[in-house]
């Protein structure tokens, strides 16, 4: 299967075990034009990553391939961009099984201590989305640590995408000790002084307001 679907999201395939008489039909999956592109990263990669690289005999590849996809291509000029939200969602579907859980944070912690402005902003989005799949525990020893990490970064840009995750974390949390951490944090950024840090507190607590605790909603306001 792994020829197959490594064929159909474009990628190059070992065949040698495959016989030559089908080499033609898997070589001819290969997606050819942007939008057929997008699709193969929207419905085939999902499947690739969680289906047949998420087996237990191909964790080492699957770890591997995760670590091209999201370092190792986001590096390369001009390809930072391509199908992009179809990627995070594929990595998004592939944290729906907590097996996965350690392997996927160590490939983004790899991300976030990059010295590549684009890869930690690209870290601090996936963070933010994969928050929903995740437990309190998790939350608490590895998103914050990252995001802390980025929301000291001397990018703005790094740090107003931590700013927007860490909101993920604040409405999905209602743990004590995981809010005092999103306040002492956010009362860091309050304390740059800028017009712009503090919109972008605002903007990433406010969604929290229904889901989250007393303490930090009064903080809010």
């Amino acid at each position: 299967m792994l020829p197959v679907f490594l064929g159909a999201v474009g990628d190059n395939a070992d065949l040698t075990l495959i016989p030559s008489s089908l080499h033609s039909r898997i070589k001819g999956l290969r997606p050819r034009t942007a939008v057929a592109e997008r699709v193969a990263t929207l419905c085939v990669l999902p499947l690739l990553l969680a289906g047949v690289l998420g087996a237990p005999s191909k964790r080492e590849e699957l770890a591997e391939y995760l670590k091209k996809l999201l370092v190792n291509r986001s590096m390369k000029e001009n390809q930072s961009m391509n199908c992009h939200a179809e990627i995070v969602d594929a990595v998004r579907f592939l944290c729906t099984f907590e097996e996965h859980h350690n392997m996927i944070f160590n490939i983004f912690w790899e991300m976030v201590v990059s010295s590549n402005i684009e890869l930690k902003i690209s870290a601090a989005h996936l963070l933010k989305v994969i928050v929903p799949y995740i437990d309190a525990k998790l939350a608490s020893t590895h998103i914050l640590p990252a995001l802390v990490t980025l929301g000291s970064d001397q990018n703005l840009n790094v740090k107003y995408a931590s700013i927007d995750a860490f909101g993920a974390v604040a409405q999905h949390f209602k743990n004590d000790m995981i809010v005092d951490k999103i306040h002492v944090q956010m009362d860091a950024f309050l304390e740059d002084g800028s017009h712009e840090a503090t919109i972008a507190v605002v903007r990433a607590l406010v969604v929290a307001v229904p889901h989250t605790t007393d303490k930090l909603r009064d903080y809010i306001l």
